[in-house]
């Protein structure tokens, strides 16, 4: 790493430019505890609310004064670390010469959920030695359920000068020889496996890490695999011959309603992704709930009564409405921001 001096005057050089984002890649960034604090210590100073700073983080030597320390002196959102935990198995881990302690790693990603303060971003690995598709499924499941702001799932990559690299006829891979050298294939992943895990990183993508639908994920998983059920939500769009790769938000909220209703009989879920979606916009959307306009206006008038200091005329013109049996709700999307309404 450069001289500290010369790291703060080129960032403050790309700020002046308009840089928002700085990604510090080395990777021992926290061996030493007290060197890590100083230089955050020293970027606290020079921040503002535009700027985020990004580590790549050992997670499992993070030490707790560490942790308390950032989350006690850091504005929220300032430090995003990057954790690599590839695997929860040690044969797995210990293949790739990667030594790693869960438990203290689980009680920092804990921590530093729980403060609030450092936004995470977690990264997994499918096609290390030895993890079958059920084990990768232990650690993706293992990994979800700390709902990090970010989980990314990569494949592994044979790159050149790795011991992996050296030894990777001999252990059974193929892969690609063109960069980035990604495998192919291994003796513990099938083609299917590969391909079940390859649908699970696009809707992983998709409704988590593009914050699409969290809370609607975060309800379906409570009680379930979160790689099974990702997998199961795949298949559906796939059913629906969605597209995505060019989709408009109201499809995709559209298809995943159908599934709440009809596959899963969720109507508390689809109330809650209607609430979702219209909240997601600040002018009046388009809808694919089916729309009786005569009785919008019965229920804007019901609301009206409920609100008589907005005039009707607003209802009608601002107002998206969804009722059914279960529950009744309107949300008008006035100039000044969108307004909530919903009946007992």
């Amino acid at each position: 790493m450069f001289p500290d001096d010369q790291v703060f005057d080129m960032i403050d050089a790309y700020r002046a430019k308009g840089a928002k984002t700085f990604k510090f890649l080395d990777r021992t960034f926290n061996l030493t505890t007290k060197r890590m604090l100083q230089m955050m210590k020293a970027l606290i100073l020079r921040c503002d609310e535009h700027t985020t700073y990004q580590f790549e983080v050992t997670g499992d030597i993070l030490t707790k004064e560490a942790i308390q320390e950032i989350n006690a002196i850091a504005p929220k959102g300032l430090f995003r670390f990057e954790i690599g935990i590839q695997s929860i198995h040690e044969e797995t881990n210990l293949a790739v010469n990667r030594r790693q302690n869960n438990a203290r790693l689980f009680e920092n990603i804990h921590d530093l959920i729980a403060g609030g303060i450092v936004t995470l971003h977690l990264d997994l690995i499918a096609g290390l030695p030895y993890e079958t598709r059920t084990m990768f499924q232990e650690t993706f499941d293992t990994v979800f359920q700390f709902h990090a702001e970010e989980l990314q799932l990569g494949f592994l990559k044979l790159l050149h000068g790795t011991l992996l690299r050296s030894s990777a006829i001999s252990m059974g891979y193929a892969f690609s020889k063109e960069p980035p050298y990604e495998f192919t294939s291994n003796p513990w992943l099938c083609e299917e496996d590969l391909e079940i895990i390859r649908e699970v990183e696009e809707m992983l993508d998709l409704l988590w890490n593009k914050s699409l639908m969290k809370e609607i994920l975060l309800d379906l998983t409570k009680d379930a695999s979160p790689f099974q059920t990702l997998y199961q939500l795949k298949q559906h769009f796939n059913q629906q011959h969605f597209s995505f790769h060019r989709f408009q938000l109201v499809e995709l909220f559209a298809i995943m309603d159908d599934y709440l209703i009809n596959t899963l009989h969720r109507p508390d879920l689809s109330r809650k992704l209607k609430k979702i979606y219209l909240m997601r916009h600040t002018q009046k959307p388009k809808i694919w709930w089916e729309k009786h306009r005569n009785n919008d206006f019965a229920f804007f008038r019901e609301l009206h009564s409920k609100y008589p200091n907005i005039p009707i005329d607003d209802f009608y013109k601002y107002g998206v409405a969804c009722r059914n049996e279960d529950f009744s709700f309107a949300v008008l999307f006035f100039p000044t921001g969108p307004f909530f309404i919903e009946l007992p």
